[in-house]
């Protein structure tokens, strides 16, 4: 027993003597190099400008530095920005050498090729986060503090102070070098506090502005330009509010770097009705159109004029401005502040891209206070295409958030029906030519079916009951430096980050197309998608299980029949975003600027030539699959899904929808009308008019769900002249021993139980699985 026991314990002993040789062989770090000599140097959190990597991307970056003698095998360690998960991204088998410098880019990208630059698999964030280097094998971390790094600049550096072991902003980034002795800053001045928040008021106020850092001082401006210590007012006492300001404000101390700009916009009602035609301090030439009402097109020579001001024979009536005050705080305002020389962008329209994109203060204010909005810095672009033609006096935006500004994404559960709580941009729609402020020609003057502002929102909002997804809308108000500039729908872009973010994968797997041409990615399936649709040999089985890999059918289908429902007359040449997950997702598509809907109801419009005299992606692919049997059938059950029982587009369900949307904004359109229902009418629009607009569509919808089954089977033969069984309860919770029963009007009925059609595929007889319905089935 003794002998054995002394065995037992020596075997144990040599197993341990192996493994500790082992891992020493593994990680040459543990024991050989003290772990305070491997160091994270300096990193640069917001690179705009400096260092790029082999992409050409100006991607953010770490340094290691090993300040030991000895050399040191990364492959047993680690970098990570989660304190949970330390073994986040590994080094691959390289060796740093005493007094040497490593680089990773942390870019996301993932590359571990010890021949080619490194990149960590995530990205570092400018309001700072935790950053640790840690070895594996003996579970402890290198990091540069206890706490996680503060907030950072563009293009700054922060990282050690020469050799010592403190860590703070560094005059200037030096890759692959030993860094400054001195630092940029002692530290950052806190961030402002106003004494009264953003929002409407109707009496006098006076708000004191504070900051936690000792010695600081504070300047501000009220004209929407950006505070300094040479471009702003010092404040010293508490600064009087009477009318409609737009304070901006920002602290500074010598060696410290400044706070950020805070901006609150303080409205005023009174001001905001009475806003004169030519307003102080804006320039003349910011709301100038045309009001030529016999050309769609502004002719050289005609009267140019701006707008401003709302229409004084609502605003001034007394039979409106209270209902005009009311419709005011009917929804949440968005307010846009910034200098006025960056309202360049609206008297130039026509330019595009990053050029004429101009920083701007973002503001979600709620007129009863009762709901916390926000305020983020972000750039601003004009948006749109008919709204960018000159004569046009309101204009649709496009909002960016990138760490230029601030915040790479706004923050915040902007809408109701999403559970999305992250967005890197949003669009500003205005209505443009389907508002009060457009016109399409002279026919169209008093054509006042077009002027509801719902029709966009209710088309996207009808494509997610039908398929689960697609952009979600709001309804705000929208201020530009003060100045009410009329109803706006805030709405989601289906973009690639629109698309990580409802449907998975990484935002650099998707391919985004649209009408103009590739948005984003690698379209390799796309393309694909279009060249079997071309090839027109779709009715061969084959074929269709082919395409039916790059085509999420049902959606595709759910698609055609909501914009025929519809009648959309702009679609399918126009109007359109497709999405592709690469590398062997399915194309599905989604609804873009449903303004040309409901003129007569449902029709089966499927678009022009597009803009190269060739037949649209669209209409060539529903061509193509309209000559398979089971695609045929496939859109006869979507088209009884929807239109039947509670779907999405019976009668009474498309017009609880519209009547809904429209609610939201009943109150809202006096304001809108106020605003801009004078800009092309002799007689302006009112809120009548919108009710009649409103009113139209309705009786559109009336029957439409009949009128469109009528369609499909005088057309395409979609539609059988008999219904499909109909069940006692269809689905849900069922007692034990529940009888089903199955009535059709005609003919037999055939069922399975396990899921599969009971229909043969192809051949459209009945599946070897089917069984024939004879009596109730007890469930």
């Amino acid at each position: 027993m003794i002998v054995r026991k002394y065995h037992l314990i020596l075997f144990l002993i040599v197993i341990l003597l192996a493994l500790s040789w082992g891992i020493a062989r593994r990680s040459p770090a543990f024991g050989v190099a003290r772990f305070d000599n491997l160091l994270i140097n300096e990193f640069v959190a917001v690179n705009r400008t400096g260092l790029s990597d082999e992409d050409g991307d100006h991607s953010d970056w770490i340094e290691l530095y090993n300040a030991g003698q000895n050399s040191v095998n990364l492959s047993g360690w680690s970098l990570t920005d989660d304190p949970k998960n330390p073994n986040k991204w590994r080094f691959p088998d390289i060796t740093l050498r005493g007094g040497d410098y490593l680089l990773v880019f942390a870019s996301a990208k993932n590359r571990r090729d010890p021949n080619s630059p490194l990149h960590a698999n995530f990205k570092l964030n400018r309001k700072g986060e935790y950053l640790a280097l840690y070895n594996i094998f003996s579970e402890q971390l290198s990091t540069m503090d206890a706490s996680p790094f503060p907030a950072q600049f563009k293009d700054t550096a922060y990282g050690r102070r020469g050799d010592e072991a403190s860590y703070g902003y560094l005059n200037s980034p030096t890759p692959g070098q030993a860094n400054a002795e001195s630092l940029a800053w002692q530290g950052i001045v806190s961030d402002l506090a106003f004494s009264f928040q953003r929002g409407f008021y109707d009496e006098a106020i006076a708000v004191e502005l504070f900051t936690a850092t000792p010695g600081a001082s504070i300047y501000y401006t009220t004209d929407g330009s950006e505070p300094g210590e040479m471009s702003g007012a010092l404040y010293t006492k508490a600064i009087p509010i009477t009318n409609t300001t737009l304070l901006r404000a920002a602290a500074y101390k010598s060696n410290f770097h400044p706070s950020p700009i805070a901006t609150h916009s303080y409205l005023y009602l009174a001001d905001i009705l009475d806003q004169p035609p030519n307003p102080a301090n804006f320039p003349p030439d910011w709301g100038v159109y045309s009001k030529n009402r016999d050309s769609y097109k502004a002719v050289k020579g005609e009267p140019i004029i701006a707008d401003y001001e709302m229409d004084p024979k609502i605003a001034q009536d007394p039979r409106y401005r209270e209902p005009l005050i009311e419709g005011l705080k009917s929804l949440p305002s968005l307010s846009l502040v910034t200098d006025i020389a960056n309202f360049d962008i609206y008297a130039n329209p026509q330019e595009r891209g990053e050029a004429w994109e101009r920083p701007v203060s973002l503001e979600l204010i709620y007129p009863d206070g009762k709901k916390k909005g926000f305020q983020v810095n972000a750039g601003l672009r004009i948006q749109g295409n008919a709204g960018r033609n000159e004569f046009m006096p309101k204009r649709g935006f496009r909002l960016f958030f990138k760490e230029t500004y601030g915040a790479s994404k706004l923050e915040y559960p902007l809408f109701p029906d999403s559970p999305l709580k992250s967005f890197n941009t949003l669009v500003l729609r205005g209505g443009v030519n389907r508002g009060y402020a457009g016109y399409l020609d002279k026919d169209h003057i008093t054509d006042h079916r077009l002027t509801t502002y719902t029709r966009d929102e209710w088309l996207r909002a009808s494509q997610i009951e039908m398929s689960g997804l697609s952009s979600h809308g709001i309804f705000v108000h929208l201020y530009l430096n003060g100045l009410y500039w009329g109803l706006y729908n805030l709405v989601e872009r289906p973009d690639a980050a629109f698309a990580e973010a409802y449907l998975g994968g990484d935002e650099a797997e998707w391919s985004v197309v649209n009408q103009n041409g590739v948005v984003n990615g690698s379209t390799e399936r796309f393309e694909r998608l279009h060249q079997l649709a071309r090839e027109g040999t779709l009715e061969q089985p084959e074929k269709y299980a082919e395409i039916q890999s790059y085509l999420d059918i049902n959606q595709f289908i759910d698609y055609v029949i909501l914009n025929w429902y519809a009648g959309n007359q702009d679609w399918g040449h126009n109007n359109w975003y497709a999405l592709t997950r690469n590398p062997a997702g399915k194309t599905s598509y989604y609804a873009w600027d449903g303004e040309v809907i409901w003129l007569d109801g449902a029709n089966d419009r499927l678009g022009e030539i597009n803009a190269e005299g060739e037949p649209n992606r669209i209409k060539v692919l529903f061509r193509a699959l309209l000559a398979n049997q089971d695609f045929r059938m496939a859109f006869t059950d979507r088209l009884y899904r929807h239109l039947f029982n509670n779907g999405a587009l019976t009668d009474e369900n498309a017009k609880a929808r519209w009547l809904r949307l429209n609610r939201e904004i009943e109150s809202a359109i006096i304001a809108e009308s106020a605003r801009w229902g004078d800009a092309r009418y002799e007689t302006p629009i009112t809120q009548e008019d919108w009710f009649k607009a409103r009113d139209d569509v309705l009786t559109q919808m009336e029957g439409n769900a009949a009128k469109m089954l009528t369609m499909g089977l005088d057309n395409y033969g979609f539609y059988p002249s008999f219904n499909p069984p109909a069940f006692n309860q269809r689905g849900g919770l069922v007692p034990p021993d529940f009888e089903l029963t199955l009535d059709a009007v005609s003919g037999v009925v055939y069922y399975t139980t396990d899921g599969s059609d009971p229909r043969a595929a192809v051949t459209g007889e009945v599946a070897p699985a089917a069984q024939l319905y004879r009596a109730p089935l007890v469930l």
